[in-house]
């Protein structure tokens, strides 16, 4: 049986990506401190999708009845357009939903079409898509595509940068590294402090 978690457990998060490093940060925040990530490579892990430039962000509209990811979205909204950590690299966009095969049309018109109440627009000619963007983004006839787009509330966060910026100092004290301070501005300490630069080592001699 999983044992009963306290902010003193040792948490153990294994791949370093976007989940896992955003994972850390909201357990660091709740007050636990002992958090440790594991990964082959540095943080964030350069075979993660979250060593990206953009992912899709939108704020939580989805039913009560929706699945687990949607209901996430519900309970936690707007996490990338208002969070402090994410918020300088968010760029709110819009997004479109779209397919033009028969059985992703479905699937799109169970999950999104539902939400066209809360900001979604129907996307069903080639001169809709374009109107959603800039002259000349957006070329070609669409033959058969159908979608939504939803030009507020969503847009996409720049994820390397995001996960980057995590850690901005180091807290000394007693010609020791007590801890390290993140961007929200919070302290967090260790009882030992380990910097793994790896191959940038050297830069700090």
């Amino acid at each position: 049986m999983p044992t009963e978690l306290t902010t003193a457990s040792r948490i153990l998060i294994a791949r370093g990506g976007t989940w896992a490093v955003c994972t850390a940060i909201r357990l660091a925040r709740r007050g636990y401190i002992d958090v440790t990530i594991f990964d082959t490579y540095s943080i964030p892990s350069p075979i993660s999708a979250g060593n990206d430039i953009n992912k899709i962000v939108e704020e939580g509209s989805f039913l009560e009845d929706e699945d687990d990811i949607s209901m996430i979205s519900t309970k936690q909204p707007g996490v990338g357009c208002h969070d402090t950590i994410f918020k300088p690299y968010y760029h709110p966009s819009g997004y479109i939903v779209a397919a033009d095969i028969s059985a992703a049309l479905e699937q799109l018109e169970k999950r999104e079409t539902p939400n066209s109440r809360i900001g979604f627009v129907t996307l069903n000619i080639a001169g809709e898509f374009r109107k959603t963007m800039l002259p000349g983004a957006l070329t070609g006839d669409f033959p058969g595509w159908k979608g939504v787009f939803k030009s507020s509330d969503a847009g996409w966060v720049h994820a390397r940068k995001a996960v980057k910026s995590f850690v901005t100092s180091l807290i000394f004290g007693d010609r020791d590294v007590l801890g390290i301070k993140t961007a929200d501005g919070k302290e967090h300490r260790g009882d030992r402090a380990i910097l793994a630069a790896d191959a940038g080592a050297d830069a700090l001699f």
